[in-house]
């Protein structure tokens, strides 16, 4: 993985600066922002099962 460096006002890495905010951060924004990333992985995942490659395979049987 590759560290994008991008520096700000104190020279810091950008994932330094995450870090700082995300500690600062009130935990019950924490636990917003997890259940939001829960919820769009539980919904990603839907989409997979509807579109996935399942269905490719379903079309090759159809048409075989």
């Amino acid at each position: 993985m590759k560290i994008v460096r991008k520096k700000t006002a104190n020279t810091e890495l950008a994932q330094e600066l995450q870090d700082r905010i995300f500690r600062k951060m009130p935990i019950q924004k924490k636990l917003e922002m997890l259940d939001g990333f829960f919820r769009f992985a539980k919904e990603l995942n839907s989409f997979g099962k509807k579109y996935g490659s399942g269905r490719i395979a379903q079309k090759s049987r159809k048409n075989a």
